[in-house]
């Protein structure tokens, strides 16, 4: 589940944009599945790998926040998805008030960039797309480099 958090979606390419809107309408849909049945195993703070997905299930205000975010800037790029935002009260109803908001520390933000970099440099792709026009794997990191500063 991608969740690229501290990063502006307005800095991440069509395709990990895309990524993101699409999974993380799986948080909803999971926490409608566990409930608080597992929220003695989600994890204190931000990690990747395994507990990533968990930690977020629990994190709903957050969750419906980036959604938006992400959304937002799909319209804005002129694509025509559906707003899916409703997933959120429809899981969570009041969990929403019962579950503490999620803060950013501010490492989360390196520590995905670093994560993109390696995945983008490991992609057989020879280019990615921002807002429907190529962009060199050189660029786009640069791009997502230049907002960790």
């Amino acid at each position: 589940m991608r969740l690229n958090c501290g990063i502006k979606p307005e800095l991440l390419s069509d395709e990990h944009l895309f990524a993101e809107q699409r999974e993380l309408k799986m948080l909803p849909s999971l926490y409608k599945r566990i409930g608080d049945s597992s929220l003695n195993k989600c994890p204190e703070t931000f990690k990747l790998g395994s507990g990533h997905m968990l930690f977020f299930v629990y994190k709903p205000n957050y969750t419906y926040n980036r959604y938006n975010l992400v959304y937002n800037e799909c319209i804005k790029r002129g694509y025509k998805i559906e707003n899916e935002s409703f997933r959120w009260t429809d899981a969570y109803g009041e969990a929403f008030l019962k579950h503490p908001d999620y803060v950013e520390s501010g490492n989360e933000k390196q520590i995905l960039i670093d994560r993109i970099t390696t995945k983008i440099l490991k992609s057989p792709k020879q280019f990615f797309h921002y807002n429907h026009k190529q962009i060199s794997k050189s660029d786009l990191i640069e791009k997502l480099k230049s907002m960790g500063q």
